[in-house]
């Protein structure tokens, strides 16, 4: 998959932020284009008295919120991005569901070697005691 254009900004900064993005995306095998976050449309009335959504519906306005090490940020996002983002969100969500479904998998195998070790250790012990000669106490 290539970068989705909304990407696609030239400048200092934003030359620094994809060489960073791309050390992570080689170094952990992430899909490049993760986009987090909610996808929010709301309607505004712009305060002119002769506009449309002085009486009726509001303008189109779209955001989108992220929150990142306790910090909320919201940015606007033009309607033509809008399609596209949603699309890399879903996927974003469907991938971090795989994420956290092979961590519970993990989970449970971990619980289940666990138990499975316990279990082995109780049968050699019981095996041991078996084979082992009583000796009369005296």
């Amino acid at each position: 998959m290539s970068q989705i254009r909304q990407f696609a900004v030239k400048s200092k900064e934003a030359s620094q932020l994809r060489r960073r993005k791309y050390q992570l995306v080689r170094r952990y095998g992430l899909p490049e284009n993760l986009v987090g976050g909610s996808l929010v449309r709301s309607l505004r009335r712009c305060g002119r008295s002769n506009c449309h959504c002085a009486t009726g519906e509001g303008h189109e306005q779209w955001s989108l919120t992220l929150s990142h090490r306790g910090q909320r940020r919201v940015e606007r996002v033009p309607r033509e991005w809008v399609e596209d983002l949603e699309q890399e969100i879903l996927a974003t969500q469907t991938y971090l569901e795989a994420i956290r479904e092979v961590m519970a998998i993990n989970l449970e195998l971990l619980a289940l070697t666990r138990q499975q070790n316990r279990e082995t250790k109780r049968t050699s012990r019981a095996k041991k005691r078996q084979s082992k000669p009583r000796t009369p106490k005296k």
